[in-house]
């Protein structure tokens, strides 16, 4: 007992000790990992001549087609509508790079809207008029979807557009009430996903002894592993989450080998408002007929609905854009919009996001470092036209939000922009 306290003392400094060398040994090991990222080939660039959009809309919503015009400059566009333009709409569409087609409601309505059907199909009547334009990438949502096309194209960086991919990370599962992003909706990582998988070590979900480099990778919070998809299929996320597409967990995996059922009893979708991005190789596999003829045999409760059902009947899935691997409470795809409830149906999405970019520039910062990360990265926003008293208003907003984007965008611009992942490792070690 006499010598008991020195001895404890002794073990005291021996752990400390070993705690400092792994802790100097950890900081050395990022630091090595950091110092690659400066050494890393710059990553496949894409520019706003190679993006295409798809807008869906009817006569109602003009005042919202004209001010999306102004905010798609630069990019190639097909309009979807429910009656024939005039000569003067179609030259002064072609003038601003427009291309407008027609495709009827669905009369008598078999959904929650009459224009459903035409939703559903916009990417594909796009791709019909825009094929030739040399696009590698489509954008598209609802009329009233605001894409920021500088952070779609840092989004892009490093996808393969001859790939089929369907982008989004704002889906629908399980009928979440305001929470149509669910951790558990299932989608697979981007074929890329792998290349750095050394730097994940730079982020805090993956900094640890038992970093395994042939493990599956798996976001924090995420309620599965998600499989690297190139492409995404139904029978790679039967596999990964089989629970969710078997009757039980522990069925033979031959179960996934055929046709994956669709889980329609889980409600699961990409979010129109939201908005998605398809690549060229996805929509050069899919003919306009195939899916106007899976689209109206769909039975479902709208065009979000209806557009991925028939993607998985064709074998897609969607993508995360694998942001969520640095940043697991990181979304591109209209960020803000569910902080207010039922689909942000009184604006407040908008109202909190442009907020947000005021309160950076003030004396209180309350846009903090984590808040500018999810604006820098914010790649669409939903501005609900039903939330307002006219389409005029609504197309009012959605001229707001984007020049307060455009002014927070330039005024936080540096002279060298980094590339995504080189983001991702900056804020990871600010907040590491």
């Amino acid at each position: 007992m006499c010598g008991s306290g020195s001895i404890e003392a002794d073990v005291a400094a021996f752990q400390m000790q070993q705690q400092e060398r792994a802790l100097a040994a950890e900081k050395q090991d990022i630091a090595e990992l950091a110092a690659q990222v400066l050494q890393m080939p710059a990553a496949r660039q894409c520019s706003r001549a190679d993006l295409a959009a798809a807008v869906s809309a009817d006569l109602t919503q003009l005042p919202l087609v004209h001010t999306g015009r102004q905010l798609r400059k630069g990019i190639r566009t097909a309009v979807a509508m429910d009656a024939y333009p005039t000569e003067e709409q179609r030259a002064e569409a072609a003038e601003a790079g427009e291309t407008w087609v027609f495709y009827p409601n669905d009369l008598p309505k078999r959904s929650a809207y009459s224009g459903d059907t035409r939703w559903a199909l916009a990417p594909f009547l796009a791709h019909q008029a825009l094929n030739s334009s040399g696009y590698k990438w489509m954008l598209f949502g609802g009329a009233d979807t605001v894409f920021f096309p500088e952070a779609v194209l840092q989004a892009l960086e490093g996808f393969d557009p001859q790939i089929p991919y369907i982008i989004t990370d704002n889906l629908w599962w399980e009928g979440k009430h305001g929470r149509p992003m669910h951790n558990n909706a299932p989608r697979c990582l981007p074929c890329h996903a792998e290349e750095n998988r050394d730097l994940l070590r730079l982020t805090k979900g993956f900094r640890s002894s038992d970093f395994n480099k042939s493990a599956l990778l798996r976001p924090s919070g995420w309620g599965f592993a998600p499989p690297v998809g190139c492409p995404c299929t139904p029978q790679l996320l039967c596999s990964a989450v089989p629970d969710v597409f078997e009757e039980a967990p522990d069925q033979d995996a031959e179960a996934c080998l055929g046709d994956v059922p669709f889980p329609t009893d889980k409600d699961f979708g990409i979010h129109g408002g939201a908005g998605a991005i398809m690549s060229i190789g996805l929509l050069q596999r899919l003919s306009f007929s195939e899916m106007e003829q899976c689209v109206k045999g769909v039975a479902s409760g709208n065009g979000e609905a209806f557009l991925t059902q028939c993607l998985w009947a064709k074998g897609f899935a969607p993508t995360d854009p694998g942001f969520s691997l640095y940043r697991p409470a990181a979304r591109l795809f209209d960020p803000f919009q569910w902080s207010g409830h039922d689909d942000a149906s009184q604006g407040h999405g908008v109202w909190e996001m442009t907020n947000r970019m005021k309160w950076d520039v003030s004396p209180e910062d309350t846009c903090n470092l984590e808040c500018q990360d999810l604006l820098h990265y914010m790649v669409s926003a939903h501005v609900p036209a039903g939330a307002h008293a006219s389409m005029e208003q609504a197309a009012l907003e959605m001229q707001r939000l984007a020049a307060k984007y455009e002014w927070w965008w330039e005024s936080h611009r540096t002279d060298s922009e980094p590339t995504t992942i080189y983001w991702s490792i900056d804020f990871a070690i600010a907040t590491g």
